[in-house]
């Protein structure tokens, strides 16, 4: 799939300053054409790291990554647990 520039900033794969820490709304990464690459939800935190991962993983996948995707390249986030209602 290649990397594709973030649409946010129009650099490779270059985080947003806005989204470093922990979210206090959900977010949606989109690539440069606007497509999406994930959504994270609230209380996810956000690191460079983690932006790194993202984007490696939705290159290797050629898609969007669900929240499974998520989970598995983040085991131990506890934003992604799933809340029993």
């Amino acid at each position: 799939m290649g990397r594709s520039p973030d649409i946010l900033s129009g650099q490779p794969h270059t985080k947003p300053l806005f989204m470093k820490g922990k979210l206090t709304e959900p977010r949606v990464i989109t690539d440069y054409r606007g497509e999406p690459v994930c959504i994270l939800p609230i209380g996810f935190y956000f690191t460079d790291d983690r932006w790194q991962a993202i984007w490696r993983r939705f290159d290797e996948k050629g898609e969007a990554l669900t929240h499974e995707d998520l989970r598995t390249l983040f085991p131990d986030e506890p934003a992604l647990v799933p809340r029993i209602s």
